[in-house]
């Protein structure tokens, strides 16, 4: 998870850091600031991750400027930092969905319970999304993946409600969250998908209909793994 601050006043900006480094989990490398509009919008462009956005809201532009980040970005964390007592009003003609409002004029103790409130939630969302192949996936929408051994970056991801082509090494997908076993050179699969297991075929059956392969160098891994899941 990233944290990515929007705020050109040097004594809010250290405030903010100052508070969000007290929260377990959050260390001073994982927060970027900028003063920069067009380096900020750049950042959101590129990054690849769950990202929590704390944006100084000082007059309609910022508004805007949040409005932009949402268009790029539409899962991540946005808390407006503002002057404005009118901002929650004025945010409303603006598609932000933003988290919550954070007013620079409040104590310590706002800080404190509004920062720790916004990365928490957004440590629950990086458990549930992922980032593969350049996109953006629920981790509960993903039944399993499925690769062609002679085009191994070449992936097809199953859904609950469609399928994707993607580009990403198969190796690489394992890491991405402990519900995703190898069960084949092929397939990797949801563990939480999972209906029952064939054994004498070899057939992983899945909540959605589907079938998948279970190699047997993967067989005694995966009913371990199914045992401790006591599905």
């Amino acid at each position: 998870m990233k944290i990515i601050i929007y705020e050109d006043n040097l004594e809010y900006l250290s405030k903010l850091k100052k508070y969000l480094c007290l929260i377990d989990g959050v260390t001073d490398g994982a927060i970027t600031s900028f003063v920069s509009k067009s380096k900020l919008l750049k950042a959101v462009r590129t990054c690849q991750e769950m990202t929590l956005y704390i944006l100084k809201i000082n007059n309609e532009k910022d508004l805007k400027t949040a409005e932009k980040i949402r268009q790029l970005d539409k899962w991540s964390t946005i808390v407006l930092f503002t002057t404005l007592l009118e901002t929650p009003v004025l945010a409303l003609n603006y598609n932000i969905e933003g988290l919550c409002y954070l007013s620079k004029a409040r104590g310590g103790d706002r800080y404190k319970e509004v920062l720790t409130r916004a990365v928490h939630y957004t440590f629950e969302l990086n458990e549930e999304m992922l980032f593969v192949g350049g996109q953006e996936i629920l981790t509960e929408d993903i039944l399993y993946f499925e690769t062609n051994q002679k085009q191994y970056k070449n992936v097809k991801v199953i859904l609950t409600h469609m399928e994707l082509d993607i580009r990403q090494k198969f190796e690489e997908i394992i890491k991405l969250s402990q519900q995703f076993i190898r069960t084949h050179q092929s397939y990797i699969v949801n563990i939480n998908k999972v209906k029952y297991v064939d054994w004498q075929k070899n057939e992983i059956h899945l909540v959605s209909g589907h079938k998948v392969y279970l190699s047997r160098s993967q067989k005694r891994q995966f009913r371990l793994l199914l045992n401790n899941k006591k599905i």
